[in-house]
């Protein structure tokens, strides 16, 4: 087998089995497995899968993830609500934002998120909101208008 099958294989199986684990470093190292998998899956434009590893990953993680985590959670957080947006689950993709924006150490770890709020906004038909999101974006850069 080739070796992103062999992820997305063992990635299943040890997911089948996570409700099992206790141990939080076993948990956080499969909510790893999970983003990469989601990565290849993204990869190959396949977002369904995608959003189901990184909700997989994310549904491994404990309260404290954003403070014990921090790069992981805003991976997963980040991926996730670009993977709902791409699969039009915007519900899902705005709570997943609201995760990010409420955790985000600085605007840089924004960014991302606010690239795909955006662009949903944009999507849905909503450029105003957009505008206002790309807007809020520049004053937070410094920019004057």
């Amino acid at each position: 087998a080739s070796p992103e099958k062999a992820l997305f294989i063992a990635v299943g199986q040890l997911n089948k089995g996570a409700e099992a684990m206790k141990d939080e470093h076993e948990r956080i190292e499969l909510a790893g497995l999970n983003l990469l998998a989601a990565q290849k899956s993204k990869s190959l434009a396949a977002f369904l899968p995608a959003a189901f590893y990184l909700n997989t990953g994310i549904s491994l993680l404990d309260k404290t993830s954003w403070v014990d985590q921090y790069n992981l959670s805003l991976q997963l957080f980040s991926a996730c609500a670009e993977a709902e947006f791409c699969t039009g689950h915007f519900d899902e993709m705005n709570k997943k934002l609201q995760e990010v924006f409420s955790n985000a150490r600085c605007l840089d770890d924004e960014l991302y998120a606010f690239f795909t709020l955006t662009s949903s906004l944009m999507a849905q038909g909503k450029s105003y909101e957009a505008s206002e999101a790309g807007l809020l974006v520049l004053s937070q850069l410094g920019e004057a208008f």
